[in-house]
This record gives structure tokens, sequence and C-alpha cells, in this order.
């Protein structure tokens, strides 16, 4: 990344409150500024490094970790815009979300939950979804199933 871009995105979170300046340096003809974060977190959208981004229509297989970082990306970039939109108009949101774990006995026990949450999910859409309602909105829906990383031991 070009050091002037790097210099403009660190400047937008400066403004934004997101990173704080620590100390200035003068270095020969140049002057650096040491920032620290601020934020307790930060989700960086793939909208930052567009050339970087991954593209779920790039890749579309449901067994890829690599299809399913898109998609996540894509919520990511999606909902960063949403959320702005929604803050700029003073409204909510309407979003639903659903967090579980789940332990599987064995290999064919996923995939038996797999392709029956794939057959439900399908039902769903097809009872629900709407393409004629005059002022429908489309919404999107992600389902992941993924294994839990280990945790790590300190």
């Amino acid at each position: 990344m070009p050091r002037q871009k790097l210099g403009y995105h660190l400047k937008m979170l400066e403004e934004h409150g997101l990173v704080e300046l620590v100390e200035t340096r003068r270095r020969e003809n140049l002057t650096e500024r040491l920032v620290r974060a601020t934020a307790t977190a930060l989700v960086i959208s793939p909208e930052a490094l567009p050339e970087l981004a991954p593209d779920p229509g790039r890749l579309r297989d449901q067994a890829s970790a690599w299809w399913m970082l898109a998609l996540a990306a894509r919520l990511v970039r999606e909902l960063g815009r949403l959320i702005a939109g929604a803050t700029a108009s003073k409204q909510q949101l309407p979003v639903f979300a659903i967090d579980a774990e789940i332990i599987f006995a064995d290999a064919r026990a996923r995939t038996a939950f797999s392709a029956e949450l794939g057959t439900t999910m399908a039902g769903l859409v097809e009872k629900y979804h709407d393409g004629t309602a005059p002022k429908g909105r489309n919404h999107r829906v992600l389902v992941a199933l993924h294994p839990k990383p280990k945790e790590k031991q300190s």
C-alpha cells in the first residue's frame, strides 16, 4: 500500500477517534507520527483494501473455508454500509443473528446436520420469499458451520 494511502486511512481513523496520536518524531526530511488504537475492538471492512478483498462470486463451494471467508467479508462490508446509513438517518436496522455451538459425535452426524440444515433453510426461503411484493426489501441470509478453534494454552 502506498505511504500516502496509508497516511490517509490513519488520518480517517484518527478523525473518528479510533486511533490517537502518541508522539511525533523528526527523521531527516520527514515527520513520523506514532499512533495507537483507542477502540477496544476494530472490524476492518474489506472495502479498506478492495484489491485484496475476497469475492464470494469467484468461488462458490459450500465446503470451502475460503468461500466462507469471502461470505463473511461481504457480511462485514454490507453491515458496515447499513450501520453507517442507519446511524446517519437515526433508524434501527432490522437484523437477526443466531450463534450456537454444537458437538457432533462424528463426521457422519455433522454431514447429516449440514444436509438437514440446508434442506430446512431452502424450505424457509421458498416459503417466505415473495419476489412480487411491490414494497418488499431484499434480505441476505448467511448460515455458516465450522469447527471451533482450540483454546490457546497459556
